[in-house]
Parts: structure tokens; C-alpha cells; sequence
């Protein structure tokens, strides 16, 4: 009942999603000859094609059928990450299959060679190594490339089926295989944490669930058996297809496609609050929170640039007084304060970037603040306001900041910021989320402005004076 499925003999296949008229030539690509194109890829090419539509395969010189002519003239050759990039860069095809992570030089070879037809390249890979691919590919921002995301080791219909069957046989009914799964490949099935036992108490839920006499059949969960023999570093990469490199993710709740949203017009009502993570000699991460009447909180901009203080305070005055954002505190990391011990020993007394930036912002109504400190408490925060009370997220972030266009910033961390192995946050894509993390620690709450003639509009709340 596929949309116009191709019948050939007994068996049904999908149209050519490529949309080019045959003849075309494919190249399917693996990691080494004998192992897994002779004994994985090339037997399941041939489970999958309709042989009779190709003529007698020719082998290469480790005996490997390589290369394959279907009756419309087209062609299909496998490939091997091993050869030489030179050999994919010769390569004019119209589409490519990668199984397993490429090398980057050979997948970017192989792009070239699908240029002119417009081809198409699917890769499908435990991502355990080759890292280039979550930057410039998964988590890249470009329409010409799709993401199939949160597939798991039980998408796999012929392993889950199986697995399904064996537990049926054993008597259990729905419910049970459903704790059953969750156990076997998560350690908290709400959070999607990835299991760390090695399948013990999935094994041990069978075990009490089943008849004694029945239990001869666990010996035909191939899925318990994978398990049990995945080191739990590599578990992640292998059961939930997380990149090893984002095992220990900070926020693990972010979603894309649920809190990024489309950039609106700022409120002149909305509390604008900028906040400062201070770098002397490096890249300064400046971020601008906007809290609604709600108490909702968008990040409407960011700015990653190496600036003196004069180029910073100039960025907030121009922000208050051209773009008229209600801005009246300005939180900046503690270590501004202080920051020109060496300029002061050799060169007398000079103010430091904190004094410079509160001095020159005074006089247009803002005022400098030294952020809050508590990391474990505000990454809490976070994820807590991503979920949000009845699960309407509190945290939204503009799609018109930088970072949603290729280029540095929150929604560059957010995807990076991981743990150490002491289970501590990396200092590394730590910047714009530490704006974040302490922005959530201060207590700022929405204050609604001072309307001319009226005065204050009190919260019932404490303040330290009306926002302006």
C-alpha cells in the first residue's frame, strides 16, 4: 500500500526518492573488505535486490563482489573507506549509502562527485567515532540535510519482533514487555538516560516474571545478549545512537523543534536583561534575556566577540537608547572586578573592566551587577524551565539569534556543553550557558514599568525600585 510502490515478482519496492531518470550510478561505502562489506553489506544487498534485474557481479581483488549493472544500465559499486581518497574523488555518481561514520575526506570527495546531478547522500552509523559528523552535519543548520532523530536499537523491526516473540512465547503479555524494553535499554525510561547495567535487570525482571520452565527461551533475546556484552561507555552510541562525544550532555532536555521559536517584535514592556560571562584577552559571550509579563523567558540575542569595555558598554547603550529595550540591570561574571592586577603593576592605577563598564552605562538609567555563582543549582534551573508546569516550557530561544544560523553561541552550546569524567560541566561551550545558568539564579522577576503620572505599578513583591 505504499505510493507507487514497484512490484518486482513477489516483492514490493519503494520509488527512487533520488528523482533522477536511470540510468544512475550508486556507490555503497563500508569500513573494511572482508569483514563488513563481504559478510554484511553485500549479503544484505543481495536479500534486499531483486537479483534477476542484474547481470553476474564482478569481483575485486580480494574476491569481494564490488560492482553490480541493473538491466536500465544502471550501477552500483561498493566502496571502501580503507582506498585512497583520490579513488572518491574520481567518482561522478548521482547517489551514495555510508555505512558506518566516514572519514570526512572521503565523504566530502564523494559530495563533489554528486554536485551536478543533484544526489543524495544517506548514512546510516553507530555514532561511536568520527565527531566532524555532529558539527557539520547533525547539527548543522541547512535545509539540504535531514536527521532522522531519537531512533534507538527497537526501531530495528526484524531484532525488536524477534525479541517481541521470544518474550510472548514466555507468557508475558504487554505491560510486562513494555517494563521489559524500558529496562533493558534505559536507566530512567522518563529522562531517556541510557541503561548502565549491561541488561542485569532487565534479565532479572524476566526471570521473575517468567515460569521456570519457560525460561529456556531467553536464550533467543538477541537484544539481552547485545546488551550484556556493550561496554556501558559505548552504551549510548550503541542503544540510543547518542555521538559518544555528547554522552555526559548538560542540558538533556533541549529540543529544537520545541524551544527554538520564531523570532516577534520586543515588547516595550518586556525587563531586558543582559548578561556578561567576562574573558580579558578573549572572546566576551554577551547575552540578552527578555522576560515577558508571564514570567517567560526569550533569549532575543547574543554577541561573541573580543571587545574592550568601551566596545561593550557601547553595544547596551546602543541597545537601550536606539532600539529602546527596557534594560536597567546589567550582570556581569565576578571576575570583571579586579581583572588588571599586571596592567597595575606596571603601569600605575587603572580602573578594571567593571568600574569602566558602570561608569559609562550610568548615565542612560543601567546599572552594573556582579552575577551569582552556583552552577549545579542553575543548570537545575535550566531543564527545569525547559520542561516548564504542564510541560509549556518557560525558555524559548530566538530562531534570528546567531547561533541558529551556523555561527557561535547559545544554541551552539546548548547542543556541546558536556561533563568531564569527575562528572563535572567542561568549561569548554560553557560560556553563553553560564549567561543562562546564572541568569536563572538572581531572582529576576518581572516588574511591570513606570507609566507616566501613575508612578510604580506594584508586584506585592519586593523591589529595589520601579524598572523604567
Amino acid at each position: 500500500d505504499y505510493p507507487k510502490a514497484v512490484k518486482v515478482k513477489n516483492k514490493y519496492f519503494k520509488p527512487s526518492s533520488l528523482g533522477i531518470k536511470p540510468p544512475v550510478d550508486l556507490v555503497i561505502c563500508g569500513e573494511d573488505w572482508k569483514e563488513h562489506i563481504g559478510k554484511t553489506l553485500v549479503p544484505e544487498f543481495k536479500n534486499w535486490a531483486s537479483l534477476s534485474e542484474f547481470s553476474a557481479p564482478r569481483k575485486n581483488e580480494q574476491g569481494i563482489e564490488n560492482f553490480w549493472v541493473h538491466k536500465n544500465k544502471s550501477t552500483i559499486t561498493f566502496m571502501c573507506y580503507t582506498q585512497d581518497d583520490k579513488v572518491f574523488e574520481s567518482s561522478k555518481i548521482q547517489g551514495a549509502l555510508l555505512d558506518e561514520p566516514p572519514p570526512q575526506g572521503k565523504f566530502e570527495a564523494l559530495k563533489r562527485g554528486l554536485f551536478y546531478d543533484r544526489g543524495k547522500i544517506v548514512i546510516t552509523a553507530t555514532p561511536l567515532s568520527e565527531a566532524w559528523l555532529l558539527d557539520e552535519l547533525v547539527l548543522k543548520i541547512d535545509p539540504e540535510i535531514g536527521v532522522m532523530k531519537g531512533l534507538t536499537i527497537l526501531d530495528n523491526p526484524d531484532k525488536y519482533n524477534n525479541e517481541k516473540s521470544a518474550l510472548e512465547d514466555m507468557g508475558m503479555n504487554r505491560e510486562e514487555i513494555t517494563a521489559y524494553f524500558d529496562l533493558l535499554i534505559y536507566d530512567n525510561p522518563m529522562k531517556k538516560t541510557c541503561v548502565k547495567d549491561q541488561g542485569r535487570k532487565a534479565e532479572k525482571f524476566v526471570r521473575a516474571t517468567v515460569d521456570e520452565g519457560l525460561q529456556h527461551h531467553i536464550k533467543r533475546l538477541d537484544i539481552l545478549r547485545f546488551v550484556k556484552g556493550t561496554h556501558p561507555d559505548k552504551a549510548p552510541a550503541r542503544f540510543l545512537g547518542t555521538f559518544r562525544a555528547l554522552v555526559g550532555k548538560v542540558i538533556k532536555n533541549f529540543d529544537s523543534d520545541k524551544h527554538i521559536m520564531e523570532a516577534i517584535p520586543i515588547m516595550s514592556n518586556w525587563m531586558i536583561v543582559p548578561f556578561i560571562d567576562w574573558h580579558p584577552g578573549t572572546e566576551i559571550a554577551l547575552s540578552f534575556y527578555a522576560i515577558t509579563e508571564h514570567n517567560m523567558t526569550f533569549v532575543i540575542d547574543e554577541v561573541w566577540q573580543n571587545m574592550t569595555p568601551e566596545d561593550l558598554a557601547e553595544i547596551l547603550i546602543k541597545k537601550k537608547v536606539k532600539d529602546k529595550w527596557r534594560i536597567k540591570e546589567v550582570f556581569i561574571d565576578p571576575l570583571a572586578k579586579g581583572d588588571v592586577g599586571y596592567v597595575k603593576n606596571r603601569m600605575g592605577n587603572v580602573q578594571d573592566s567593571f568600574t569602566i563598564i558602570d561608569k559609562k552605562i550610568r548615565p542612560h538609567g543601567m546599572r552594573l551587577e556582579t552575577a551569582s555563582k552556583d552552577e549545579p543549582s542553575g543548570i537545575v534551573n535550566i531543564e527545569a524551565m525547559l520542561d516548564g508546569p504542564n510541560g509549556i516550557p518557560l525558555l524559548y530561544f530566538f530562531n534570528s539569534l546567531q547561533s541558529n544560523h551556523g555561527n557561535y553561541g547559545h544554541l551552539f552550546e546548548v547542543e556541546r556543553w558536556v561533563r568531564d569524567e569527575n562528572g563535572k560541566p567542561k568549561g569548554e561551550y560553557g560560556h553563553f550557558m553560564e549567561n543562562l545558568y546564572r541568569k536563572t539564579l538572581d531572582g529576576i522577576k518581572y516588574k511591570p514599568p513606570v507609566l507616566p503620572g501613575m508612578g510604580y505599578q506594584s508586584t506585592g513583591r519586593k523591589s529595589d525600585g520601579p524598572w523604567k
